[in-house]
């Protein structure tokens, strides 16, 4: 489980990042893609923002409840856009919320690495969606 400090971090950038989408960041909630439509009569393009899996080692030993460790995982960031249209306007947020994501220092012992590229999702010819999939990877630092 990705400490709530990464979580809250990488979610906020992926925000600012796209202020006008819709993004969900919450794995226990009940996402439904948005139901009404864009202003172009299209289905609303959304995000989903998952951490499924991350491990933390001990990285000093000796002094009980001031041992540090470290945290490695990564952020997984789905975009859905309707299938049909071009998919050049979802890698575009894609890029941009990667390049703000890419090998940084996000403070209280949060780095994130260099993301991979956008991945077709193979069920794209499935649905109404087409998902493009990226992850960053991060670590973070935690006391106790």
């Amino acid at each position: 489980m990705a400490e709530l400090k990464v979580i809250d971090k990488i979610v906020a950038i992926v925000k600012a990042n796209w202020p006008e989408g819709i993004v969900f960041d919450d794995e226990n909630e009940v996402w439904q893609p948005p139901e009404e439509l864009g202003p172009d009569d299209r289905l609303r393009p959304f995000i989903v923002v998952k951490f499924p899996h991350s491990t933390a080692d001990p990285v000093s030993i000796g002094d009980p409840g001031n041992n540090w460790h470290r945290e490695e995982g990564a952020a997984v960031i789905e975009m859905r856009i309707e299938r049909g249209i071009k998919a050049r306007a979802g890698r575009e947020v894609c890029a941009r919320i990667a390049g703000a994501l890419r090998s940084k220092d996000l403070g209280d012992g949060v780095q994130t690495w260099a993301p991979t590229s956008p991945l077709r999702d193979d069920r794209n010819a499935e649905g109404v969606y087409y998902s493009l999939i990226f992850a960053v990877p991060y670590w973070c630092d935690i006391r106790g």
